[in-house]
Protein backbone atom coordinates (compact mmCIF):
# COMPACT_ATOMS: atom_id res chain seq x y z
CA UNK A 1 0.00 0.00 0.00
CA UNK A 2 1.38 3.43 -1.00
CA UNK A 3 1.45 6.25 1.50
CA UNK A 4 0.08 9.51 0.14
CA UNK A 5 1.76 12.63 1.47
CA UNK A 6 -0.06 15.85 2.22
CA UNK A 7 1.03 19.10 0.56
CA UNK A 8 2.80 20.14 3.76
CA UNK A 9 4.69 16.86 3.95
CA UNK A 10 5.67 17.13 0.27
CA UNK A 11 6.91 20.69 0.78
CA UNK A 12 9.00 19.61 3.74
CA UNK A 13 10.35 16.61 1.82
CA UNK A 14 11.32 18.80 -1.16
CA UNK A 15 12.91 21.36 1.20
CA UNK A 16 11.31 24.38 -0.37
CA UNK A 17 11.58 23.32 -4.02
CA UNK A 18 9.24 25.45 -6.06
CA UNK A 19 8.52 24.29 -9.63
CA UNK A 20 7.49 27.85 -10.54
CA UNK A 21 11.12 28.92 -9.99
CA UNK A 22 12.73 26.02 -11.84
CA UNK A 23 15.53 27.23 -14.07
CA UNK A 24 15.79 30.60 -12.34
CA UNK A 25 19.42 30.12 -11.31
CA UNK A 26 20.52 29.21 -14.84
CA UNK A 27 18.68 32.24 -16.23
CA UNK A 28 20.37 34.52 -13.70
CA UNK A 29 23.78 32.99 -14.49
CA UNK A 30 23.31 33.50 -18.24
CA UNK A 31 22.24 37.10 -17.73
CA UNK A 32 25.23 37.87 -15.50
CA UNK A 33 27.67 36.06 -17.80
CA UNK A 34 26.42 37.97 -20.83
CA UNK A 35 26.73 41.26 -18.95
CA UNK A 36 30.29 40.42 -17.88
CA UNK A 37 31.33 39.41 -21.41
CA UNK A 38 29.73 42.53 -22.91
CA UNK A 39 31.59 44.69 -20.36
CA UNK A 40 34.92 43.19 -21.46
CA UNK A 41 34.40 44.27 -25.06
CA UNK A 42 36.15 47.52 -25.96
CA UNK A 43 33.94 49.74 -28.10
CA UNK A 44 35.94 50.98 -31.10
CA UNK A 45 35.55 54.26 -32.91
CA UNK A 46 32.53 54.21 -35.22
CA UNK A 47 34.68 55.68 -38.01
CA UNK A 48 36.68 52.42 -38.12
CA UNK A 49 34.01 50.44 -39.94
CA UNK A 50 35.78 47.07 -39.86
CA UNK A 51 36.49 47.21 -36.11
CA UNK A 52 32.99 48.44 -35.35
CA UNK A 53 31.45 45.63 -37.42
CA UNK A 54 33.57 43.08 -35.50
CA UNK A 55 32.42 44.67 -32.23
CA UNK A 56 28.73 44.39 -33.20
CA UNK A 57 29.25 40.81 -34.41
CA UNK A 58 30.86 39.89 -31.06
CA UNK A 59 27.94 41.44 -29.13
CA UNK A 60 25.44 39.46 -31.22
CA UNK A 61 27.46 36.25 -30.78
CA UNK A 62 27.44 36.72 -26.98
CA UNK A 63 23.68 37.30 -27.04
CA UNK A 64 23.16 34.05 -29.00
CA UNK A 65 25.34 31.85 -26.75
CA UNK A 66 23.71 29.08 -24.74
CA UNK A 67 24.61 28.14 -21.15
CA UNK A 68 27.56 25.88 -22.04
CA UNK A 69 29.03 28.37 -24.50
CA UNK A 70 28.69 31.20 -21.98
CA UNK A 71 30.36 29.15 -19.27
CA UNK A 72 33.28 28.26 -21.56
CA UNK A 73 33.71 31.84 -22.77
CA UNK A 74 33.58 33.19 -19.24
CA UNK A 75 36.16 30.68 -18.00
CA UNK A 76 38.38 31.46 -20.95
CA UNK A 77 38.16 35.21 -20.41
CA UNK A 78 38.89 34.85 -16.71
CA UNK A 79 41.93 32.64 -17.33
CA UNK A 80 43.33 35.22 -19.77
CA UNK A 81 42.93 37.91 -17.09
CA UNK A 82 44.78 35.78 -14.53
CA UNK A 83 47.87 35.51 -16.74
Amino acid sequence: MTKHLTDKQLAKKNEGYNPDRAGESITVFCSQARAELHAKLVKPNVADEEAFTAYITAKVAIRNMNYNELRAALLSSRSVEAV
